[in-house]
């Protein structure tokens, strides 16, 4: 990814969470068009959780995270720490507004179904990501197992068409017992490189 589309999508980001703020701290006149509920939900709840709801997606995108865990982890810090904050402090920069915990409770509910996309997007990356690494030419596409959402790599199949070609240095570590100091498979995997 290059480094101009990696500052937009951070700029788009933060433009978001500014879009976020101005809606949380502003004042605004109600419009007497517009209903009070939308299936007996009340219309305030509706926008809290519309509001919410891109934080995650948004997030992972903007930074770019290597691993879902990690994504799933600080996104989920972020978007929780900024809807408590600004769910507490819109009455004290804004008098007119008022704090309410179910106002919360739609946010945070925005949140996790935002996660669920994100974690969907992210599976849907890994399976896009190895797909272009076939294309490439490295991997062939009957060397790729469809294991459900992430494919896996035969690598019997890749041994055996890469044997004319001179040896490698590859060690597989699959089982060890870790000592007392927590030194596993990572440990001993990485000291043999």
């Amino acid at each position: 990814m290059s480094a101009f589309v990696r500052i937009l999508k951070i700029l788009l980001f933060m433009a978001y969470v500014g879009l976020v703020a101005w809606l949380c701290f502003g004042t605004f006149t109600p419009d007497p068009d517009i209903p009070r509920t939308i299936f007996g939900i009340p219309i305030d709840k509706c926008v809290h959780f519309a509001m919410f709801l891109p934080f995650p997606i948004l997030c992972t995108l903007a930074f770019d995270f290597r691993s879902w865990w990690r994504a799933l982890c600080l996104s989920t810090l972020l978007a929780n720490l900024m809807a408590f904050v600004f769910e507490t402090f819109q009455t004290r920069i804004n008098p007119a507004r008022t704090t309410d915990p179910t106002d919360l409770n739609a946010n945070l509910l925005g949140i996790t179904l935002g996660l669920l996309i994100a974690i969907e997007n992210f599976q849907e990356r890994g399976l896009r990501d190895l797909i272009r690494i076939a294309s490439d030419g490295k991997i062939s596409q009957d060397e790729i197992i469809p294991y459900g959402r992430t494919p896996k790599l035969d690598f019997l199949k890749i041994m055996e068409r890469l044997k004319d070609k001179p040896d490698g240095k590859y060690i597989e570590v699959t089982a060890i017992t870790p000592t007392p100091l927590g030194e596993g498979k990572s440990t001993t995997s990485l000291g043999l490189i």
